[in-house]
């Protein structure tokens, strides 16, 4: 997954139980003991990216199928949910007030960035495998299967 950056803050997943950690954007030379801010050491698979709402992170989980919150000030997870139980390669996005974050059964959550609980607005099944990240532009919103290219419009 991407590292994310938010007020002078970076974080960075690692991939299948690799470490994360939080470290302050800025410094010269060997920076880790200076600017990090937390570190863990084990990890669920990460492969999608998470997204920054606000003063805190979205992220799909790949191997136990999960969408996590987390305060990038400590790392702590603040909730953990199974949504549908997909296994997420698709990274999340924000759009409209919502988060959107497709699974590999073809499945696109649809959920609110609250940091208190996971919040499910929907759930929209396609019944086609996907890899794929939603992708906003002008009010719409595309949907890449194995299969089709969906457009899915306000109107």
């Amino acid at each position: 997954s991407s590292p994310l950056v938010s007020d002078g803050l970076c974080v960075a997943t690692g991939g299948f139980n690799g470490p994360s950690i939080g470290f302050k954007i800025g410094g010269s030379g060997n920076i880790n003991d200076a600017n990090r801010v937390w570190r863990l050491e084990r990890n669920p698979q990460s492969i999608g990216s998470g997204v920054f709402v606000g003063r805190h992170i979205f992220k799909p989980n790949a191997g136990p199928g999960t969408i996590q919150c987390i305060d990038p000030q400590t790392g702590d997870v603040l909730w953990t949910d199974r949504a549908d139980g997909g296994i997420y390669w698709g990274s999340i996005v924000a759009a409209g007030g919502n988060l959107y974050v497709s699974n590999q059964d073809g499945v696109t959550v649809v959920f609110m960035p609250n940091p208190e609980e996971f919040e499910l607005f929907a759930m929209n099944e396609r019944g086609e495998q996907s890899n794929s990240t939603p992708a906003i532009s002008d009010g719409q919103i595309f949907i890449r299967t194995f299969e089709h290219l969906y457009c899915i419009d306000e109107s």
